[in-house]
């Protein structure tokens, strides 16, 4: 007779909303509602692309690593009616997605759980955008009738996050004519 085990995983994170370069800490807890013994308990955690991992501190007070992104605890029995916890710590990198979606699935093996719509636990949370664009403008040669001149504009993301959507307007004197531009795009992300 294969056991029958209810395993139940919730998930918590220490902001809900935050800016790049700040650091997260997601709480994972486990519990067996019976009515058996889980066997073989495993959880996996895969953390959201844009979250780099920092650290985690396993159910018996056991360091943590990812592999790919992916943390796996692997708790062994767990007895009914009884639960375990471990937090995953992370920071939000530059580039992070608007909403970081952190997912976390137990199972149990050879267990059979009657209820699997608890085995997947979620948490969000919402990046904020903070940059600090500047613009700076130079000229290259002494601005003469009937000679050239040249403008060079430099814009740097001072960051922290990254900047999308820029948009440069450079008008010119009515006294000047456009010749000719052209564009460098230079390295994306925080400068």
């Amino acid at each position: 007779v294969t056991p029958q085990v209810d395993l139940e995983i919730t998930k918590s994170v220490s902001e809900d909303d935050a800016q790049v370069g700040s650091d997260l800490t997601y709480v994972i807890m486990v519990t067996n509602n019976g009515p058996s013994d889980a066997l073989n308990v495993q959880v996996q955690d895969t953390l959201p692309v844009g979250v780099t991992f920092v650290s985690g501190t396993g159910p018996n007070g056991e360091a943590l690593s990812a592999n790919n992104g992916v943390v796996t605890v692997n708790f062994g029995t767990l007895d009914d009616n009884d639960f375990f916890e471990f937090t995953i710590n992370g920071t939000i990198a530059a580039g992070a997605s608007d909403v970081l979606t952190n997912t976390a699935t137990v199972t149990a093996n050879p267990n059979t759980d009657p209820d699997p719509t608890n085995n997947t636990a979620t948490e969000e949370t919402v990046v904020e955008r903070v940059v600090d664009v500047e613009v700076n403008k130079s000229v290259t040669g002494t601005p003469v009738a009937g000679q050239d001149v040249t403008y060079t504009i430099l814009v740097t993301n001072n960051g922290p996050s990254q900047a999308r959507g820029i948009t440069v307007t450079d008008t010119l004197e009515s006294e000047l004519t456009f010749l000719a531009g052209s564009f460098d795009p230079g390295s994306s992300g925080v400068a």
